[in-house]
Formats: structure tokens, C-alpha cells, sequence
């Protein structure tokens, strides 16, 4: 028996099949080589053109690094195991136009259909494999790596459009659509307090997700601190925590979302103070708020070095840092509103 089983084993050709090979040589260059550089496109774009649309790149993510801009440089600040490559772009206090998120659209379409054609241009290089094949010629397998890495960007591209039309043709119709038009009414020039924002069950608005929600509490959340109402920042800072909770472990969700955190960070140590709640959401953020040199970053940590860690030099330190770079901070009204934040404090501490 195991005369005939060993005879068996050794009359078995181990050898790769050359259609393996083949396959192994387009899959590569579709799912793996197109996914790399189709995701690592939209940030160097982001990076280089941003400021033509009124934006600025607050966080670069390449290969789960994640880098913020400290003065001329860019310092790692965090690692995610997440492979994703990304640029959140912000908007420019010195540079801000006016229709916003218009320029925001315009600035993803652009990149979105520039990869397209160039990703078009690849393919078209590999045309003539592709005829030769269909007339019974064979193809080398680097060709067929091309081919697979050409079709891939293709197919990213036009997946990243669909995601865009999705965002901006349907999502930015809703309530992101009431918060641009109330945000064109405070570059015009109006004060926060009379926006007459509503709470969003108030809205015409079905069923808003998660995303949507966060945002307009961060809107909202202004316009109440404004007005000092209280009780109604407790539910929607009681509702924010629960949304950030359940969704602070996607790198993508979590940066876009940081701003959520911060003002989590202040409700805890100022409006409702709680030790422990503030303090965890603290170190859910600390890298990133930590080397973030904007006005608000400094405002809120200055309440929860006061208020929670009893470091009045430490908040001192922070306000002066805030105070100087508030010119740089936001525009007009936002601006006003955290400067108020930052006076109140220092006059409590002296």
C-alpha cells in the first residue's frame, strides 16, 4: 500500500501551471499595484491643489500614517494598521471663497476625472497586447500585469466618481445642504447667534445618519454655546457621545470626525464636567489635538488642563498660544466666538 502510494506522489508534477503564473500576474496588477496608487492619488492631488479651491490639507494619511502640518512641516502623529491613504481637506481662513462647497465638489470631480483620463492614457498602452490577444496571439506576462493594473485604475476611478455623485448629488442635499447655506450666511457676515438654527428633529429632514448628524451638532453646538443654552447642548452632546462611541475605530470615521471629540473634550470639562468621560475622550484624541495648532484645539485644551487637571499655568500657556494665532483661525464669526471662549478663561484664571 504505501509502495503505491509513494509512487503515486512522485508521478504528480508539482510545477505552477503558466495560467497560474498568468492570473497571479494581472491580479496583481488589478487589486493590488491599481488599489495602492489609484487610494495615494487622491492625496498628493489634494495636496498640490487644495489651495486653488479655498482649502488647506490638515491631515495627510499615507499608508496609515497619519501626518498634520506644524508650521513648514509635516510631523507623523499617528498610526492606524488601516492601509487607506487619504487628505482632509479644510477649509483656508486666508484663502476662503465664497460657495464653499462648491469648490469643495469641484476640488473632488477634479481629481476624480483627472485619474480617470490618465488612467485612460495607461490603458491605452496596453491596447495592442489586448488586440494581438483576441487575434490568437499570446501575451507576455508583464503585459498581462499592465493590462490588470490599467483596468484596476479604471475601475478606481470610476468607483471614486460614483462615490462622489453619491456625496454630492444626494448626502449634500440634505442637512449638509442647510449647514453650507447658514455657513455662506456667517461669511457674509452674520453673527452666530441669529442664525435661528433648530434642533434637527425640527428639520425637513428624514432619518439623518450618523455623519450627518455629527456635523450638524457641530453647528449646532456653536450657535448654543452662543446663546448659552445649556440644556440643549446636554442632548446633543448625550447623543454625539453614543454616535462616536459606536464609530471610533475607522481611521477614516475617526479623523473626520475629530472635531466631534474636541468638542466632546470641552462639554465634558466645562459645560457638564465629568472627570472620566472627559479623560477618555482626551486620549481618543490626544495625538492629534496635542500637535494642532489652531485656536480651538488650544481653547479646549486649555478648559481641560484648568478644569479637569487643575493646571492653570498649563491653561495659561495654552490661551496666550490660542489668543496668537486666533487672525489664523476660521473666519469672522467662529473666530469672535472662540476669542470670547479664550478671554473668558483667562480672565477667571487671573
Amino acid at each position: 500500500m504505501l509502495d503505491i502510494l509513494s509512487a503515486i506522489l512522485k508521478s504528480v508534477d508539482y510545477t505552477i501551471p503558466i495560467f497560474c503564473i498568468r492570473a497571479m500576474a494581472f491580479i496583481i496588477g488589478f487589486f493590488l499595484v491599481a488599489t495602492i496608487l489609484a487610494n495615494l492619488f487622491v492625496p498628493l492631488y489634494n495636496l498640490i491643489f487644495a489651495k486653488k479651491y479655498g482649502y488647506k490639507i490638515k491631515f495627510l494619511i499615507i499608508f496609515g500614517m497619519v501626518f498634520t502640518k506644524i508650521g513648514d512641516k509635516w510631523k507623523k502623529i499617528l498610526y492606524n494598521s488601516s492601509p487607506l491613504s487619504a487628505a482632509i481637506p479644510m477649509i483656508d481662513s486666508n484663502n476662503i471663497q465664497k460657495n464653499y462647497l462648491e469648490k469643495e465638489k469641484q476640488l473632488a470631480y477634479s481629481e476624480r476625472f483627472t485619474k480617470l483620463f490618465l488612467s485612460i492614457i495607461i490603458f491605452t498602452l496596453t491596447l495592442k497586447p489586448i488586440i494581438g490577444f483576441f487575434k490568437g496571439e499570446s501575451i507576455s506576462i508583464i503585459n498581462l500585469f499592465f493590462i490588470g493594473f490599467s483596468t484596476g485604475m479604471i475601475f478606481h476611478s470610476i468607483n471614486h466618481i460614483g462615490i462622489s455623485i453619491y456625496v454630492y448629488e444626494k448626502l449634500y442635499k440634505g442637512i449638509l445642504s442647510y449647514i453650507h447655506s447658514k455657513t455662506e450666511l456667517l461669511l457674509n457676515g452674520e453673527s452666530i447667534e441669529n442664525l435661528d438654527l433648530k434642533p434637527i428633529e425640527e428639520l425637513p429632514y428624514n432619518s439623518p445618519s450618523a455623519m450627518e448628524k455629527i456635523y450638524y451638532y457641530l453647528f449646532y453646538s456653536s450657535y448654543l454655546l452662543s446663546l448659552n443654552k445649556t440644556e440643549e447642548m446636554n442632548k446633543i452632546s448625550l447623543e454625539m457621545t453614543d454616535i462616536l462611541m459606536k464609530n471610533n475605530t475607522n481611521i477614516v470615521n475617526y479623523l473626520c470626525n475629530y472635531l466631534g471629540y474636541y468638542w466632546l473634550v470641552f462639554y465634558y470639562s466645562e459645560i457638564k464636567t465629568d472627570k472620566e468621560k472627559a479623560e477618555d475622550f482626551f486620549k481618543k484624541i490626544e495625538p492629534i489635538i496635542m500637535n494642532d495648532e489652531d485656536s480651538n484645539a488650544k481653547r479646549v485644551l486649555a478648559y481641560y488642563y484648568y478644569r479637569i487637571n487643575n493646571d492653570a499655568e498649563k491653561a495659561k500657556s495654552l490661551i496666550e498660544e490660542g489668543l496668537a494665532g486666533i487672525d489664523n483661525f476660521s473666519f469672522g464669526p467662529d473666530r469672535a466666538l472662540e476669542k470670547d471662549l479664550l478671554l473668558k478663561l483667562k480672565n477667571e484664571i487671573i
